[in-house]
């Protein structure tokens, strides 16, 4: 799921366009585990975490390439749910 969407998503946020990952399913379809998966278990790790981990890599080889006060980033995470 990496490969598929999230490098392309966090490619574009880095190009400067807005990005985002959406889960639909049956209750029970594995969602949440798709998503965020045993963050205790690097292997079992869901979307999310690998997501976020491609992200900052990204940021840190931008910032040693470019120099950390050329570039700027604001990275911001929303939780939607029908209670929200």
């Amino acid at each position: 799921m990496l490969a598929v969407a999230g490098v392309a998503a966090v490619d574009n946020c880095l190009a400067g366009y807005n990005s985002s990952i959406f889960a639909y399913g049956q209750t029970g379809a594995g969602k949440t585990f798709t998503i965020i998966g045993n963050i205790a278990n690097p292997e079992k790790r869901g979307l999310a975490p690998r997501v976020f981990d491609y992200l900052f890599s990204k940021i840190g080889e931008n910032e040693n390439t470019r120099g950390p006060e050329t570039v700027k980033y604001n990275c911001r995470c929303a939780r939607g749910g029908w209670g929200m």
